[in-house]
């Protein structure tokens, strides 16, 4: 039976209790076992990674701390299965081999918080949610804000949480609290384990602390495993985490594996106790810094070989031993606790995504056509440079009909031109997204068709509203002879929907809107030469007929 619905309060507070509380009991370990990283450098091979073990408790912020070419964030990546190359070593969860659904009791913060610029704080997190969890039929859309309301209060965002996220030129909210929206995602999507590669990067000393206490506070009060990359933080920040992986460079190799609060004592074990008055992780990476006039790395990996690494490699070995639940009876458990206070939900399935097909295509298509409506660059840019070109163009030959022919023939000529470059305007608008994309399908939110689909159908709608309101609108002001109009526009359209999968292609395979646009010229040249009107067929040599069609 249903729990009563005896205020928003408490049944908010029973359904996160319901859906975090029931992994929460336990928690999820993070075992990792000799794993290591080679990157290729030409014909050779050079080690980035030495071969490493290491183990991170539920309720703990354990950091992965190191000089630059350490590897620590290779190691992030790794962990968070995020590397796409070829790696050695395994890593389990719960004892057991990670598997396909991982992602869906997983969330990765990237050192850049990649979000819409127009959503705003809530619709962001709604959405994330939306896209990790089916919702129960016997719980309403407004008990659902309720709920998010309650996780942007417990991250210090409930009083932004109507600002727009923003970037460079869309004002905002500042970049701690978008580093916080990135936790509060994964909260409200009931992860358990959260990976955050230099959280702290880019932030003011304040905003840092800030953010690392939120982090804490999360694994402390819901039982989460968190696992961070970090540089050089402030002694401040520093007291904050549970646990330390301390690597050097040259290869990456560990020197301390061990509770935070006894590195200092660890130093002084191998000879070089810290100072008073000075930063302990400053000193500590000074030491284990190769090339650096204080630097003592090989002192701390011997220290580290002969006195720790065998207690590191049997507590992970006795992790392996024990299985407990795995990715999919995790998730199954989750659900089940919520369908039974809140009603019924979709069998559960062995998948990456939380939400079916059908479903995420929705929630992509409406959050695309939001921000198409919002975007200064969507559907009003669309309809303005349509009027523009159309003013233009009408002036420039009012009463055509009643002029040469070669005027004529300079007029439909100009608006197959018109029609055919206006369509590079999409380019840059889609590589600023493809960014967006490329995180969100990387955290199996949804599946690449689902944003595909969405964008082609949507973008396709708009291009045409812009073709027809520049056709008409030039016709009608030229006088070019309404009889024409319907063939006119059936072939502007074609050309209109050819050029736009053209300029989509190249934004596509592009790395950067500079490289689109040297990517695309090409194409246009082929287009400007071989259209039957700069050259005929019977002009060009036989084997080079083909391309007029």
């Amino acid at each position: 039976p249903r729990r009563p619905l005896c205020g928003r309060g408490a049944m908010m507070a029973s359904f996160s209790s319901s859906s975090a509380g029931a992994v929460a009991e336990q928690g999820l370990g993070l075992s990792w076992q000799d794993v290591s990283w080679h990157a290729r450098v030409g014909p050779a091979e050079r080690q980035v990674l030495h071969s490493l073990s290491g183990h991170s408790h539920p309720g703990q912020v354990t950091a992965l701390m190191g000089p630059s070419g350490s590897g620590k964030t290779t190691l992030l990546d790794m962990l968070a299965d995020k590397k796409t190359s070829p790696y050695k070593g395994t890593i389990h969860l719960n004892g057991r081999p990670r598997d396909r659904l991982f992602s869906r009791i997983s969330s990765y913060v990237p050192q850049d918080d990649i979000m819409p610029a127009h959503m705003t704080v809530y619709e962001v997190v709604r959405f994330y949610m939306a896209c990790k969890m089916e919702k129960p039929s016997g719980l309403s859309w407004a008990s659902v804000r309720v709920y998010i309301e309650e996780r942007l209060k417990l991250m210090g965002l409930y009083e932004v949480r109507d600002t727009k996220i923003g970037n460079e030129t869309v004002r905002g909210i500042s970049g701690g609290q978008r580093r916080r929206v990135s936790l509060a995602c994964g909260l409200s999507s009931s992860a358990q384990l959260f990976f955050a590669d230099e959280p702290t990067s880019g932030l003011s000393a304040t905003d840092a602390e800030s953010c690392i206490r939120y982090m804490r506070l999360l694994a402390k009060k819901f039982g989460l495993t968190f696992v961070v990359s970090i540089h050089q933080p402030r002694p401040e920040v520093a007291k904050l985490f549970d646990h330390l992986l301390l690597l050097t460079s040259n290869p990456g190799r560990v020197v301390y594996n061990g509770p935070m609060r006894d590195a200092a004592g660890a130093c002084a074990s191998v000879g070089y106790a810290v100072p008073d008055f000075v930063n302990p992780t400053d000193y500590m990476l000074d030491l284990v810094t190769p090339g650096m006039k204080t630097g003592h790395p090989e002192d701390f990996v011997k220290y580290y070989e002969e006195h720790s690494q065998a207690q590191v490699e049997a507590l992970v070995a006795s992790e392996l031993e024990n299985e407990r639940q795995s990715a999919l009876e995790l998730v199954s458990e989750q659900l089940r606790h919520v369908s039974e206070d809140w009603g019924t939900l979709p069998p559960v399935r062995n998948s990456v995504y939380g939400v079916r097909f059908r479903r995420q295509l929705a929630l992509v298509f409406q959050r695309q056509l939001l921000l198409s409506l919002r975007d200064p660059l969507g559907i009003g840019m669309e309809i303005g440079v349509a009027l523009g070109q159309s003013i233009v163009i009408g002036v420039a030959y009012i009463d055509v009909s009643s002029k040469a022919n070669f005027s004529q023939a300079l007029f439909f000529f100009m608006m197959v031109m018109t029609v055919a470059l206006v369509g590079m305007k999409v380019m840059p608008k889609l590589i600023d997204e493809r960014l967006v994309v490329k995180k969100e399908t990387s955290e199996a939110l949804y599946s690449d068709w689902a944003y595909i689909l969405s964008f082609s159908i949507i973008n396709t709608i708009i291009s045409l509203i812009g073709n027809g309101i520049f056709v008409v609108l030039v016709f009608w002001m030229s006088n070019a002879g309404w009889e024409l109009l319907p063939e006119m526009m059936f072939w502007l359209t074609m050309l209109c929907l050819v050029m736009d999968s053209v300029y989509t292609l190249v934004a596509a395979i592009a790395k950067n809107s500079e490289s689109a646009m040297m990517l695309a010229l090409p194409f246009l040249t082929l287009f400007l030469l071989y259209n039957g009107f700069t050259l005929r067929e019977d002009q060009l040599p036989h084997f080079m007929t083909w391309l007029m069609w």
